[in-house]
């Protein structure tokens, strides 16, 4: 299917909304345009926004945040709140910090690097992982979107064990991960232009921009070489986090690719 608008998707209001169709995969295919989406925080999305995504073809949203950022900004899509013929809502939360994750949380907190908070998700989280991508593989047809806050970390850890068990290429699945910075700068400065206090607005730009902030290249790089080294792989990774060999299949088949 043609692709209209570009990897960047316009809708009113979010600023990190990605196709990941059309990556080469190592069966000599692409991925599928329309099939997955990853994206930042909807409640963003003006309702022109919202009217884009419907019509984008999106049938099932995947709500990767945790509980208390739901209570903070819920979703629009969430029951009660979808106008009619909206897409099927999931809550699948990757890192629960109220909850049975609290410790990790502290830990990811604590993590020196954005490396070493993807290794404890995939390590201590990796059920949860798991329990996205089963969702992703058995959504009814349509496009699928996942999402979190800003759609960086939780979204792009997602995203990569996705790609990377579709046979798409590690070069590859690094570009799509590094173009959330390009994506999230007008974020972050209409963030900063909100503040009025100099100080205040200096302490912000700092944690905006800090390394611990950004989607580096070699940060995805790392982590893939992590999931090579751990678990032979992405796939590894998944079937140890209790997604089966048929759960696998049906999420290239969504992708558009053959078995592997």
């Amino acid at each position: 299917m043609a692709q209209p608008f570009g990897r960047v998707l316009p809708w009113q209001g979010c600023f990190n909304v990605r196709d990941v169709g059309g990556y080469r995969t190592d069966s000599g295919g692409r991925t599928r345009w329309r099939s997955l989406v990853r994206a930042d925080n909807l409640r963003r999305l003006t309702p022109a926004g919202r009217a884009a995504l419907v019509a984008y073809g999106v049938r099932t949203v995947i709500d990767l945040r945790a509980p208390f950022e739901l209570r903070i900004d819920p979703s629009p899509f969430a029951t009660g709140l979808a106008p009619p013929g909206a897409p099927a809502y999931l809550h699948v939360p990757v890192l629960d910090r109220e909850g049975r994750d609290r410790d990790v949380a502290a830990a990811v907190d604590a993590a020196p690097s954005v490396e070493a908070m993807y290794g404890l998700l995939l390590e201590h989280c990796r059920g949860q992982l798991g329990a996205v991508v089963r969702a992703i593989a058995s959504a009814p047809d349509g496009g699928v979107l996942v999402y979190c806050h800003a759609g960086k970390d939780r979204t792009g850890l997602v995203v990569a064990l996705v790609l990377a068990a579709a046979g798409v290429g590690r070069r590859t699945i690094v570009r799509d991960y590094a173009l959330s910075d390009g994506c999230l700068r007008p974020l972050y400065e209409a963030q900063l232009r909100e503040v009025q206090d100099a100080a205040k607005r200096a302490t912000l730009e700092r944690q905006l921009y800090s390394p611990l902030n950004a989607a580096h290249p070699r940060t995805m790089r790392a982590t893939l070489a992590h999931l090579e080294e751990r678990y032979g792989g992405a796939s590894g990774s998944l079937r140890w986090a209790g997604v089966e060999h048929g759960e696998l299949e049906r999420l290239r088949a969504r992708m558009g690719c053959r078995g592997r």
